[in-house]
């Protein structure tokens, strides 16, 4: 089965040959001009669980006992609790007593947060949602070392599919459902905040793992502009295309913590009345009704902010996809097959393949270097329609339909045709991740109680833009989102 796709994908990447940019401007190293820092009350909904310390109301020990409670009460989210529970009560304390003395606190002081079982946190195991390059940390990550010293508190390390190789993350509850998929491979985290136990996640997204189980978790999920944050201490799967970002209530939030992470980028307008952004062509008739009404709806926000709204097509887009997989494959293969085979007794036999399956296709015609070369066609081809359109965002759909089930093989779209739910889940996630762009997802609505998302990505260090773009969204369709997931409890999901 998985040969079949590889095929597939390899032969995609070969017939689209011919349209290979063998040169391209360099994509820029950093914004032109940065924005000024965010302020705490900047923030989207974060800024309302710090004010909550800032008073006294509730304390950083509070918080974080609810949280380890919560996680408790969600088995399959945090997988190592027992272990990081007590030293996140710890730090939560010392926290509770910096702030009672008037001491300086970082930015994110005393909030419980969460990180991807691939990012190493010293003292804990990293597993990688397996046992092949399972370690003990000696050192902090560089994500995980600047939170520490903004005053985060670790609550563990979260579920994730084996070796980030995947789109699911098994075992892992989702909150909005018993049997409901919380997409991957970052789904322990996107589950982290959906359920309540924390405010903020890290995760990492290589063709789509923060996003999906965003879209799937009814949060805000960042995968910011390629080569930011650092991923020092964070276990690659394909470096040309890893990015770290953030998971969190909304999308303002997400980009305060990756600010964090790294460094402003391009500041953004006050308001949208006058703003661009362009819908990507060729979703209609491809997605689930769901789908296309929070696309509409939408469109039908923005407007109302003043947003001029575009239709955008890109000749390659259609081949994205199949660059992402075959791009994956070879380089998570040339990373990690040998060490897989020395320990082939134990890695998941969907992680094996894949990953033979990148050496196979390694070895044929100049594979990988078709996929790179229409890598950077793509890009050029999306930051000349940017330019010549005077764009801030493009819009999409963020999966093509919504509500999957864990052990569905096929999902409904358009007029209920059956479509893989691999090809449903990474369609609409494969531009960003082989241009390099900013993309965010958001909720933007329910369908039979469960979230609908869309998807915007901008310009490099675009980041709060499309926050900015995001946020008539989140307060139109995707309020009802957000009601709802905050009632979300372990004895009563939402279907």
């Amino acid at each position: 089965m998985i040969s079949a796709s590889v095929d597939k994908a390899a032969d995609a990447i070969r017939r689209a040959a011919p349209f290979a940019t063998e040169s391209a401007t360099p994509s820029p190293i950093a914004p032109t001009s940065r924005a000024r820092p965010l302020t705490q009350d900047q923030c989207g909904q974060l800024a309302e669980l710090l004010s909550v310390m800032t008073s006294g109301e509730a304390t950083s020990l509070d918080l974080t006992m609810r949280a380890v409670d919560r996680a408790r009460a969600w088995p399959g989210i945090v997988v190592d609790l027992d272990r990081a529970g007590p030293r996140a009560l710890e730090a939560a304390a010392e926290a509770d007593r910096r702030r009672s003395l008037g001491q300086p606190l970082g930015a994110l002081a005393g909030v419980p947060v969460t990180v991807k079982d691939n990012v190493d946190v010293r003292g804990l195991v990293s597993g990688q949602g397996g046992w092949l390059g399972r370690h003990e940390s000696a050192a902090d990550s560089a994500c995980w070392s600047r939170l520490l010293n903004e005053g985060s508190v670790l609550i563990g390390h979260t579920s994730m599919h084996e070796l980030a190789w995947g789109l699911t993350t098994p075992g892992c509850p989702n909150p909005w459902g018993t049997g409901l998929s919380t997409g991957g491979s970052s789904g322990g985290a996107a589950a982290s905040v959906a359920a309540g136990i924390v405010p903020i996640s890290i995760g990492t997204d290589t063709g789509g793992s923060i996003r999906v189980p965003a879209a799937l978790c009814g949060v805000a999920g960042l995968r910011p502009t390629h080569g930011i944050p650092s991923l020092r201490g964070v276990a690659p799967l394909a470096p040309s295309l890893d990015t770290l970002g953030t998971m969190a209530l909304s999308a303002g939030d997400c980009v305060f913590v990756h600010e964090l992470l790294s460094k402003p980028g391009t500041a953004a307008p006050s308001e949208l009345n006058g703003v661009r952004v362009g819908v990507l062509l060729g979703w209609r008739g491809r997605v689930s009704a769901p789908v296309a009404a929070a696309m509409e709806a939408s469109c039908a926000v923005l407007r109302e902010q003043g947003v001029q709204i575009c239709d955008v097509e890109l000749s390659l887009v259609h081949v994205a996809p199949s660059v992402a997989y075959v791009i994956m494959l070879i380089e998570s293969s040339r990373q990690w097959l040998a060490e897989a085979e020395r320990q082939s007794v134990n890695v998941g036999a969907d992680v094996l393949e894949q990953l033979r399956e990148g050496q196979r296709i390694d070895t044929s015609d100049g594979c990988y270097e078709i996929a790179v070369a229409l890598a950077r066609s793509l890009r050029v081809e999306t930051m000349e329609a940017f330019r010549s359109q005077g764009l801030s965002a493009l819009l999409s759909p963020m999966t093509a339909s919504s509500g999957f089930r864990d052990d569905a093989a096929t999902v409904a779209v358009a007029n209920d045709r059956q479509v893989a739910t691999t090809d449903a889940l990474s369609r609409y996630a494969a531009l960003a991740s082989v241009t390099g762009l900013p993309a965010l997802s958001l909720p933007a609505g329910l369908d039979d109680g469960v979230p609908v998302a869309v998807q915007l990505i901008g310009g490099p260090f675009d980041e709060r833009m499309i926050a900015t773009v995001a946020r008539p969204i989140e307060e139109g369709p995707g309020h009802v989102v957000d009601m709802t997931r905050r009632k979300l409890e372990p004895s009563t999901p939402a279907t």
